[in-house]
């Protein structure tokens, strides 16, 4: 029997739209045997330590939106499944793409790639407590060796969503911009604002340009 279901992932997508990428029609459309996907494997099986796995597999057979594979990877917690066993799926299904000839296959960029830049954000804002109600920017400083980028942004919660103590305690986050923006994207068309520019949500509900108060750690620098 199939130990294990393969994930619709569309609805992981629309939960976090700007950090979960999926492929475009066009390269969905494209895909075709000899192709290289990835799909997420969920066990059936109540004691399995993980619960998904996401898990390339290798396309011989298309008819429509229905396509049949191989396996190409060796499950870690999926009894039942191994590598090189046939796999039948949809394209929907499908959370990333490596075609067999990249120069034929549709361009495909990942929009999320831009809200990778790390911001700091208070973690009422991040857990869906609060919205942003704040936010200013200081000069982006990336750390040495650092993965991304800093985007000098800091977003803190709205005073009205949250007590006094939870505002006073500012459990700050170091988080990738789309992260918070799956929350919360009211202000996403001011993130192309300059360094040194800053933001306070007005009783009208709109974000009005206030003047921006130099940060300890700038005057440090």
């Amino acid at each position: 029997p199939i130990s294990y279901n393969i994930i619709d992932p569309r609805p992981l997508r629309a939960d976090a739209p700007y950090t979960f990428h999926l492929p475009s029609d066009a390269a969905l459309t494209h895909v075709a045997p000899n192709d290289l996907v990835k799909l997420i494997f969920a066990s059936t099986d109540p004691e399995a330590q993980h619960d998904t796995e996401r898990m390339w597999v290798l396309v011989t057979e298309r008819q429509g939106s229905t396509l049949v594979g191989t396996l190409d990877n060796q499950p870690y917690d999926i009894k039942g499944l191994s590598h090189g066993d046939v796999v039948t799926f949809h394209a929907h299904n499908i959370i990333d793409t490596d075609p067999h000839d990249p120069a034929s296959a549709p361009d495909d960029p990942d929009p999320t790639e831009q809200w990778l830049a790390r911001c700091l954000v208070d973690r009422d804002v991040l857990e869906g407590r609060a919205r942003v109600g704040f936010l200013f920017r200081d000069p982006p400083k990336t750390p040495e060796n650092a993965t991304y980028p800093d985007s000098g942004w800091g977003l803190r919660a709205h005073e009205d969503d949250i007590s006094k103590e939870e505002y006073d305690a500012q459990d700050i986050q170091y988080v990738a911009l789309g992260a918070v923006l799956n929350h919360d994207d009211s202000f996403v068309d001011l993130l192309d604002a300059p360094p040194r520019s800053a933001f306070k949500l007005s009783a009208d509900g709109i974000f009005v340009p206030v003047p921006f108060e130099q940060s300890e750690d700038e005057e440090d620098g």
